[in-house]
Parts: C-alpha cells; sequence; structure tokens
C-alpha cells in the first residue's frame, strides 16, 4: 500500500508544481508586437521566458523577470527566419535548465518588407573663362511602396509626385 501511494504521489507532484500552462501564440510576426498569454496560480515563481527552435544552438532569452499572475506580456519578436517549429518555455531565472513549462509549436510570419528607393544622376558643367556659378539641384520623383502580402493598394495617386532634393553646388 505504501509503494502505491509513494508512486501516486511521485506522479502527481511535478504537474502540481507547474501551472503556468501557455496559450499558443497566433498571428506573430517576426519584428513585429503581440501579446503572449498563459494561466499561472499564485504559487508559481518569476520566470523568464525563452524562444525555442530546432534551428537554435540556444534559445532567446525574450522576457526576464516575469510575474507569472500577470498572465499576458506585449513582446516585439525578435527577427528570426520564418517557421511553424518554434515554442516558448518558461525557465528559472537562476537556472534556466529548470524549465517550469513549455508552449505547444507555433508559426512566426516573415518580418514585413519596408520601402526604399535609390536614386542616381550625374550632372556635367562645363564652362570657359572665369567666374562662379551655383545650382540647387532637385527632381520629382513618383513614391513606390514595397509589395506585401495583402491585396490592398498603395493609398499613394498614380500621378503623385514628391520633390526630392539632391544637393547645393558652388561651381568655380
Amino acid at each position: 500500500m505504501f509503494s502505491k501511494t509513494l508512486i501516486f504521489a511521485t506522479a502527481v507532484l511535478p504537474a502540481a508544481l507547474g501551472a503556468i500552462v501557455f496559450n499558443t501564440p497566433t498571428n506573430v510576426t517576426s519584428g513585429l508586437v503581440s501579446n503572449i498569454t498563459w494561466t499561472a496560480d499564485d504559487t508559481d515563481p518569476t520566470f523568464s521566458l525563452e524562444l525555442n527552435h530546432p534551428s537554435f544552438s540556444n534559445s532567446i532569452a525574450i522576457g526576464n523577470n516575469i510575474d507569472p499572475t500577470l498572465e499576458t506580456l506585449s513582446i516585439e519578436w525578435p527577427i528570426v527566419p520564418a517557421d511553424v517549429d518554434y515554442s516558448l518555455s518558461a525557465v528559472n531565472i537562476g537556472n534556466i535548465s529548470n524549465i517550469f513549462a513549455q508552449s505547444s509549436d507555433f508559426a512566426i510570419a516573415q518580418a514585413p518588407t519596408t520601402a526604399s528607393a535609390t536614386f542616381s544622376t550625374t550632372f556635367a558643367v562645363s564652362s570657359s573663362g572665369t567666374g562662379s556659378a551655383s545650382a540647387l539641384i532637385f527632381f520629382l520623383a513618383q513614391p513606390e511602396v514595397a509589395s506585401g502580402t495583402g491585396s490592398a493598394s498603395s493609398g499613394i495617386p498614380d500621378d503623385c509626385y514628391v520633390p526630392v532634393w539632391v544637393g547645393y553646388s558652388n561651381f568655380q
């Protein structure tokens, strides 16, 4: 009888200590902010939060000294490759090998792209004699927005041009 009770107590004890349960993160995008949520009770210790992936040699710490009773954390996700094999771990702040809880696997989407433009122009000035000249150089450019995954237009009219200042030069 004693050995059966001991086996039962040993099997139930770890579950009683690990009351933190993560909700699986959804709509996570690399480089953007979203919320991580979990359930916990008053006896759960302060923890650090780590992002795991099979390709990482070490997990990435994304939160430290987290009060488990908050049950939510707003986080800016690190820039990582898009994949579906990410998970979170709540770990002991003094010994990261001691894992309190782990989430189910979830996806992180690719970081959004940003628009950029490169302009190049060449000016040649030639003169004979003496004197000086100066020029204010600018041109008009039509802005473009990097394409994304949505179907919405950029909202910039096709006939919209923006003055772009290039420089001021004093020719001698």
